[in-house]
């Protein structure tokens, strides 16, 4: 494998893994703040951190087939697409998400 293929791995696969992680990581952290730190909240929190990841995934997709050259026209009629590719990349993201949420009851403060 030469350099500029390892570059390539790593910017094209390696990266956007990270940023992926680190989304999965952040989001349900930040809503974290943002909502009551009870179970009713952790269940919200799961429910809109998924979706929210499920989205920015799939729109993350379109961006790498746009910024390949397939026209705009042709990504938005594959929105199906686009959805199920970031359905599947759950089995990578989900893990942290759940993850970030099952940290969060710790960082609660008891009401006085």
């Amino acid at each position: 494998m030469t350099f500029e293929e390892a570059t390539d791995f790593s910017l094209a696969l390696i990266l956007p893994g990270v940023v992926l992680v680190a989304v999965a990581w952040l989001v349900p952290t930040g809503l974290g703040r943002m909502l009551p730190q009870t179970m009713p909240g952790l269940g919200v929190n799961l429910i809109v951190s998924a979706l929210v990841v499920w989205a920015g995934t799939a729109l993350g997709f379109a961006a790498s087939y746009a910024a390949q050259g397939v026209p705009l026209r042709e990504i938005s009629q594959g929105t199906l697409h686009f959805a199920r590719l970031g359905a599947l990349a759950a089995m990578m993201w989900g893990p942290v998400v759940l993850l970030a949420l099952a940290m969060l009851p710790q960082h609660w403060r008891p009401e006085l």
